[in-house]
Formats: C-alpha cells, structure tokens, sequence
C-alpha cells in the first residue's frame, strides 16, 4: 500500500500543523500501532503534539511502560488510567474503529477524538451508505447529506449517527425473525443450512449428526467459495471440489453455493433453508450473509475457533449482532461480547463448543489409548500486517523441526495453519517452503486432516502458537505455548489457561528446556493446575450439540 500517496491525498502535512494548533499542550494518547502510524512516525514529524503514549487493541496488560516506536505503551485496559484530553486515531478506517470505540468500556467517558487522516467527501458518503439501513438511495442520499452538513470537528456526533442507523437497521431484522419464527412454529420438517467454506474449520459435525437423527429436522451443507479479493491465492477450485468431495465421502448431504461453470455465487435462498448456521464470520458473499439470509430465514453462528483471540472489528461486531442466534463457549466470553455489542449480547446463548463435543462422546474409547504424538500447530499470521500476530513460525519453525530431527524416537505431528503455506509464498521462495514441508513428512506426520481431535486424543503434547488451546486443553495433556509479544489479545477463558496451565515461551533458549523436561526427563510440574482448571470449566462433561438443538426446538416450540 502507497502510504505516502494516501497521506499526499489528504494533505497530511498541513493537517498536522492545524492539529499542533489545536491540541497544544493537550495530553494525547495515539490510538493504532500498525503499519500506517509506523510509516508517519518515520516521515512526519509529530515531536510538537504532546503525545503522552500509544494504544492499540494487540497491546496487552503485561507490555504497559515498553516502548514501541519510541512512544510509550498504554494498553487499552489502562488508557483512563492516564486522562487523555484527546485519542488520536491513526487508523485508515476512521469511521469504522469510531464506532468501535464507543462500545468499548476502556474509551468511556473520553469524548474527543481526532483523526490523523481526515476522511475526504468520497469516504464520508461512502461510509454513510454503508451504513444505513435503509433499502432506498434517495433516503441514503438524504441522509448523506445531513452527515455532512456536520462540520469537522463533530466526529463524536457523527459516530453516534452511525450507532442510530445501525439501531434501525437490527429493529429492521429483528422484525424478520419474529415473522419467520411464527412461520416456522407447527412445520412439520426444519431445514438447517450450514453455510461451509472448506473441511479443515468443519466444526459442528456433532450438531449435523444429531438433526440427522431427528424427524423434524433436514441439515444440509451448502458450500460456498470465499469471497474476497485474494480468492485465487486463499481458496483455488480444486480445493473447493476436495472439500465438497470430503463431505461427499462422508455420507453427508452437500450442494454448491458456488456455480463453478458461470464462476458466480448462487443466492443461499435458492436452498430453501429455515435456519442457517455460518462457519465464518467473514469472507460472506452479500447473497449469503446474516442480513440477506434473515429476510426468509433464521441465522446463528457458532465461532469456529472455540474461543480465542478477542475481534473488535466493525464487520466482525456487526455480523454478530445481526445474528438470530450467537451461540458462545462460556460465560468468560458471553460477558465480554456482551459489553460491546450493539444488542448487549441479547442473541448470545452459552452451550459449549460443538468441536469439544468430540471428547464427550468419544471419553470411553481413548480412556486407555497411548499417548505417543508431539503435535506442532504453528498459525499463519506472520505478515507484519496482520491483526492477530499470533505466529513465532519464522523464529521457532526451524528450530522446532531441527529439534524433531534429532529425536526421531518421538512420534512428531505437523500440522500447520491451512493458510500458513500461501502467506509464506510472500516471504519465502517455493523451493524454501517444498523443502520445511518435505523435511516434516520425512520425520513424522504432516496432518491436514479436518478430524484432527482423533491426534490430540493420542497426544502427549501440544507445541501451540495458533488459537487451539480451547480445543486441545480437555486432552489433559501438556501444552507448550509460543508467545509472540505482539499478539492480539485473547478472551479472557484462553488468557487464564496460558496464564495458569501452559508452558509460556518466550525465546529459543525456553522452548529447548521445556521440550527436554516434558519429553526428555518425562516432568510435567502443570498437571495439577491443568486438571483444576479443566473442573472450573466443566469441558469434558458438556454436550453442547445437544443445547443448540434444546435451544432451537424452544424457540420454535417444538415439543418432544
């Protein structure tokens, strides 16, 4: 991305001696870390505002005081700690994160916040449009010109006015659903449509299989292609066929949502469904997502990633309020969404993990199994633009294979990240990648199977830096947590397991002493507090395809 161009465009340069004038001897606290504020920190000088430290939503309790590009760190959880006369936000999306930020508890009570790129005309009545509820363009365009009749420094307002269009908009669906629950109270057969991209985040195999058993239910996977701009490197035809093929194999019942002859999408109310469960929360072609679908159907969500890093994203928050239902792990989580959401978390309901329900229904037959794989999980966030920042790939991947390598007595599972080998092409070369992929299957097992529960049963530990700590931690067994210091924070259920029950890993030097101790020496000092966390949540002894089920069969008065 041309920075230098988008801050020519909006003549940062003199915006900023405008906003020296302004904020004089203000205290204020930047608000975004990313590549952007990296690139105007480099070039512009920003030495005359009294800039008192930086905030970002990855910065975590822990890094309060360090510093990062020379300013001090301030941790959102902290940032009234300081009393800010003024947030400055160096984000491109100004509007969006705004709007975010009036949800967010940390921000309450501030009222001044400016933005570091002020948004020209063509932006502001694109965001205007984007958000308003209404179906007709002469109302958006009425409404657009109210907006920006404000004059520049109302930014606070014009957030609000975007809480109101937003409010309208969810009254709009909540509307719908009442009508289609009313249509669908007394039918004899409910269709349940699971919206799917790929098999590797197939995770509500439990809840399929239990409305298969039942008469009055009729599931069916609809797979779709994901919708982005970057389809040809993220998801190729050929993978979308091995997917509908994986299904296929399986017994299950699966259509296209995807016409692969014309390459467009086909609209899911061809499928006819009465509820729709979505696999992600992104990647939604505009005829598949929650708003369209709620016109003649009922939508829910479970996150495919049990629980773990926190995302406060403005399509992300919206896509879960305009949801029928928003089906969550626990209750950590539940109170967390609850306090951000639009709708205070009215549509959320706690029933467990469908992709957990595996460990309920299969306790008896690995009671006695061996414990004999070392499973290696790295995540694919290792672009410096990336908003999750979990990954330590390009710093311990090596390490961890050359460690493999010379304990091949150990049964070694690799299991990267689906997307870890496409976002490498960005940084290595092909035969690079070939050559780390190859050397794995040479000394163990290079697993992209989508059942991979069936491994972490049979494991004894879990080498960890993507979001799977939910779901390995009902094993029992010892996880080794690579920490990358700039991670996004996680929900509050995965930041007590790292805090309390994982081997935290900071550096190389740590990561060799804990693999001795756990396979080496056969020590294991984090049994204990595994086995009382485990008790406090209550994982193993929860199945939660049946509470969806329980639940949809009260909303709809479905009597047994």
């Amino acid at each position: 991305m041309d920075y230098q161009q988008i801050a020519n465009s909006h003549n940062l340069r003199k915006y900023l001696k405008k906003l020296e004038k302004k904020l004089k001897d203000k205290k204020i606290i930047i608000y975004g870390a990313g590549e952007f504020f990296s690139y105007i920190n480099k070039h512009y000088d920003l030495s005359k505002l009294n800039i008192i430290g930086i905030s970002d939503k990855r910065f975590g309790i822990r890094q309060e005081g360090e510093l990062y590009e020379g300013y001090k760190i301030i941790p959102p959880e902290l940032i009234k700690k300081y009393s800010p006369e003024c947030i400055l936000v160096t984000v491109l999306k100004y509007f969006s994160l705004l709007y975010q930020l009036q949800y967010d508890k940390n921000f309450s009570g501030i009222t001044h916040f400016e933005p570091l790129l002020v948004p020209n005309f063509a932006e502001r009545i694109e965001a205007v449009v984007k958000l308003s509820p209404y179906n007709n363009w002469i109302l958006n365009v009425l409404t657009a010109s109210f907006y920006l009749t404000l004059n520049n420094n109302l930014w606070h307002y014009k957030a609000v006015l975007f809480k109101k269009f937003l409010i309208d908009k969810l009254n709009k669906i909540s509307k719908r659903y009442k009508r289609i629950k009313k249509r669908l109270r007394g039918k004899q057969k409910i269709r349940v449509v699971f919206h799917v991209f790929d098999d590797a985040r197939w995770k509500y195999q439990s809840l399929y299989d239990l409305l298969d058993k039942d008469d009055r239910f009729e599931p069916l996977i609809v797979l779709s292609r994901l919708y982005t701009d970057n389809i040809k490197r993220v998801q190729t035809i050929d993978e979308l066929k091995n997917t509908y093929q994986f299904f296929k194999d399986k017994g299950m019942r699966v259509e296209l949502g995807y016409d692969l002859k014309h390459d467009k999408y086909i609209s899911l109310k061809k499928f006819k469904p009465d509820y729709v469960f979505y696999q992600l929360s992104f990647y939604c072609h505009p005829k598949h997502s929650p708003e369209y679908c709620s016109n003649f159907a009922l939508t829910a969500y479970v996150p495919y990633y049990t629980s773990a890093c926190v995302n406060e994203t403005m399509p992300e928050m919206e896509f879960r309020t305009v949801l029928n239902r928003y089906y969550l792990a626990d209750n950590y989580l539940r109170e967390y969404y609850s306090s951000i959401m639009l709708n205070r978390g009215e549509n959320i309901r706690v029933v467990g993990h469908p992709q957990l329900d595996f460990y309920y229904l299969n306790k008896d037959k690995y009671k006695n199994a061996e414990k004999k794989y070392v499973i290696y999980t790295p995540h694919h966030s290792i672009e410096k633009n990336s908003p999750i920042k979990l990954s330590t790939f390009l710093y311990n991947g090596e390490f961890i294979l050359n460690y493999a390598q010379s304990h091949q007595e150990i049964n070694w599972v690799f299991r990267p990240h689906p997307l870890l080998k496409k976002v490498l092409k960005t940084i290595w070369t092909d035969e690079e990648i070939e050559k780390y992929y190859n050397a794995w299957k040479e000394v163990g097992i290079y697993d992209t199977d989508g059942n991979y529960l069936d491994k972490f049963m049979q494991s004894c530990l879990l080498i960890n830096d993507s979001g799977l700590i939910y779901e390995y931690f009902p094993t029992g067994q010892p996880i080794i947590q690579l920490i990358n210091k700039n991670y996004a924070k996680f929900d509050k259920t995965n930041e007590e397991i790292i805090k309390n029950c994982c081997y935290k890993v900071h550096n190389q030097e740590e990561l060799k002493e804990y693999l001795d101790l756990i396979l080496v020496k056969k020590q294991d000092p984090m049994k204990g507090a595994r086995e009382k966390m485990l008790r406090e949540l209550n994982i193993n002894n929860n199945f939660s395809a049946q509470n969806i089920l329980n639940d949809i069969k009260q909303e709809l008065e479905i009597n047994e």
